[in-house]
């Protein structure tokens, strides 16, 4: 079905979510890990591919897993309708554009990673309810006897600040109550924020392991928190592609920091100009 329509379709039939695209099958019998990153993907970039290749990397380094022993987990790209800091008016062609994007960048995580990757829908501003969502989906391809499939959100480091502000969640007393549903569910592979100011990364680099730690000490499980790192997703920004295509001929630096099928994409499309 064309984009458009799924959109469409979705919107009107208030779907709360929906795997709209998969280049393979997404749940297999052997698949028991689902990979997921939740960004608007404006546009989608080589700093997402970066964190999900960097979060295989480190995820089975900790279980003790061959590099080439991958084929248990898949890759969901969550594109959210709706923000819980955020007023979202975004047209159907601005929804259009991005999914066409992201559907991109699946086949080519599949082509490089070898792994399925799917789009999903979702219409939820908070992380709990995404995984309550994707729990009860995922709950349709668990048969008795056979272990629940793990959820894995990537995250930058000032969503998980967000994440663990008690303003989202009034009618919890705590934290840790709050956050159950999700940590019942998920795991989160957190990836540190680089300083605007050279000469400090170090010390912020240690200030944010050091929250990170105390939080998986106030979860009292640090297997719910998985400190990551990815250097080329810190030098790429969507907002800094956006500027640099505003830009114009003055400015290609944009071109080395999305796939070849993106940027012929903007430029077929004239996107951010």
């Amino acid at each position: 079905m064309e984009t458009r329509n799924i959109i469409k379709q979705f919107i009107k039939q208030n779907e709360k979510f929906k795997i709209i695209k998969e280049t393979r099958k997404l749940i297999t019998p052997i698949t028991n890990e689902l990979i997921i990153l939740d960004s608007s993907f404006n546009p989608p970039h080589l700093g997402h591919y970066s964190m999900i290749k960097q979060s295989i990397l480190d995820l089975n380094k900790r279980n003790n897993i061959n590099t080439s022993t991958i084929n248990n987990k898949s890759i969901l790209l969550l594109f959210s309708i709706e923000n819980a800091d955020k007023q979202n008016n975004l047209s159907i062609d601005t929804y259009v554009h991005r999914i066409n994007m992201v559907d991109l960048m699946t086949k080519y995580i599949d082509q490089e990673l070898g792994l399925a990757c799917g789009i999903g829908l979702i219409k939820s501003s908070l992380f709990i309810d995404k995984s309550n969502l994707i729990n009860d989906w995922l709950s349709g391809y668990t048969s008795e006897g056979k272990e629940k499939i793990s959820q894995i959100f990537l995250l930058g480091y000032d969503t998980v600040i967000r994440l663990f502000n008690m303003k989202y969640y009034p009618n919890s007393d705590n934290i840790n109550e709050a956050l159950k549903p999700l940590f019942d569910n998920s795991k989160i592979c957190v990836f540190l924020r680089k300083s605007d100011k050279s000469d400090e990364d170090e010390k912020e680099i240690t200030k944010q392991i050091e929250y990170l730690k105390n939080l998986q000490k106030l979860l009292n499980d640090e297997s719910k928190i998985l400190i990551c790192m990815s250097e080329n997703e810190w030098n790429i920004s969507s907002s800094s592609i956006r500027n640099s295509v505003q830009n114009g001929n003055d400015d290609k630096s944009w071109n080395s920091q999305v796939i070849h099928s993106i940027r012929d994409y903007i430029n077929r499309n004239g996107l951010y100009q």
